[in-house]
């Protein structure tokens, strides 16, 4: 029944629906930029009210809460980083994908939101601030993403090395091939500092992942030689 009721008000009240997805995603905005700029700890939800040009009382039908609103905020599949790890129509730990396509999603994924100009600058600066006045977020986001990723990405440089389980020099690899196009998105204001041209249209910014998938081949490249040259076995226990 309530599944009915909102495909009724989307098809009799479509107006309204717009402007409240309007307030919400405009509400979202606003406390990307405060939350950035103060910290969760130092932003009011009287100041998100008046910034955003709603009450306070929008919020909480939206957010319930401060609370709420940071955390949806935080986990915005619009811009969080390395969210879009379907970006090109499949995910990047899903089997049958070549090493080429696999790596290929894994860095556009973390570049992708360089192309949301601003936006990128804002995201960065809040996990930045996350990670030094914590919530639990940061946490949360490691063990239930970022670790699970990183462990799909060793297994996967295992099949290529012909492995059956990750050591540290696979770790490493691992943790450095995702570190090329991390660091350019931590490090934009950087970048434009030097060469903005390189992430001045979304084409560029996709000329720059391709150059990282290149770089990164390269690096799986020079590790499978040493695995080769070294006769390592099927199971490798090297921690060199």
């Amino acid at each position: 029944m309530q599944a009915q009721s909102l495909a009724h008000n989307e098809i009799t009240h479509p107006e309204k629906n717009a402007v409240t997805r309007c307030t919400r995603e405009r509400l979202l905005q606003i406390a990307l930029q405060l939350f950035a700029e103060k910290g969760f700890a130092n932003t009011s939800i009287r100041d998100l009210a008046r910034q955003a040009s709603v009450n306070v009382s929008a919020i909480r039908y939206y957010f319930k809460d401060k609370v709420g609103l940071y955390r949806a905020v935080y986990n915005n599949k619009l811009w969080s980083v390395g969210a879009q790890d379907n970006y090109f129509g499949y995910s990047y730990n899903e089997d049958g994908v070549g090493l080429w396509d696999f790596l290929r999603v894994l860095i556009r994924t973390y570049m992708e939101p360089l192309k949301q100009g601003d936006v990128a600058a804002w995201c960065i600066r809040l996990h930045m601030r996350e990670m030094l006045e914590p919530t639990g977020l940061w946490e949360d986001e490691i063990s239930q993403e970022i670790a699970p990723a990183q462990l799909a990405l060793q297994m996967r440089l295992c099949q290529e090395l012909g492995l059956t389980s990750p050591d540290e020099r696979v770790r490493r690899l691992a943790i450095s091939i995702v570190g090329l196009s991390v660091h350019v998105l931590v490090s934009r204001d950087v970048v434009n500092g030097i060469a903005p041209h390189l992430l001045e249209k979304d084409a560029h910014i996709d000329a720059y992942a391709d150059q990282l998938l290149e770089y990164a081949m390269a690096m799986v490249a020079i590790e499978k030689q040493r695995v080769l040259l070294a006769g390592a076995p099927q199971s490798s226990q090297s921690q060199l």
